[in-house]
């Protein structure tokens, strides 16, 4: 059964970590990596940028940045662990407004497509066929899962039981 670890590392913006989770382990299962462990990190732009800069060497905020343990020394007896995913809440509310999306959708979408780079996947420095394979992965990935939304938002939740900090 696949492990998937959340932590809420910004004040910005509400998030549901439980329903985090839950996506977390639908994205492994529709990739068939029921096996596999992943964790999430979410951040604000600020923690984001130094992650981006220190590990990257691009000193900018960004959406999602994917640290995938298959670039380095494997964890010994775990095999199965991914990586990290760190996720921007306030990229996620920039971005929702510029390209008509939800908040939600939009942290949905950078799950995905982190999951995706963990998986194998890549849309840099490849192919463009290799990167349109990614961009339909991700779009068949998201659409299926989006309409889980209503039932399991990623954000707005009122209640102190789903934060983490």
């Amino acid at each position: 059964m696949a492990n998937v670890w959340a932590e809420n590392r910004q004040s910005g913006l509400k998030v549901n970590i439980k329903n985090l989770i839950w996506f977390g382990h639908r994205i492994l299962e529709i990739l068939s990596l029921e096996s596999a462990s992943v964790s999430i990190v979410v951040s604000d732009a600020g923690g984001i940028q130094e992650l981006n800069r220190r590990y990257l060497g691009r000193d900018r905020p960004t959406n999602v940045i994917s640290f995938s343990m298959r670039e380095g020394e494997p964890i010994v007896g775990d095999a199965a662990y991914l990586g990290d995913v760190v996720l921007s809440a306030d990229a996620a509310r920039k971005e929702a407004a510029e390209y008509g999306y939800t908040e939600e959708e939009m942290m949905l979408l950078y799950l995905v497509h982190g999951i995706l780079h963990l998986s194998g996947y890549n849309h840099e420095d490849v192919s463009e066929e290799e990167a349109k394979r990614m961009e339909t992965k991700q779009a068949e990935v998201f659409e299926s899962l989006s309409p889980y939304l209503t039932g399991h938002p990623i954000e707005g939740v009122d209640s102190e039981d789903y934060q983490v900090t």
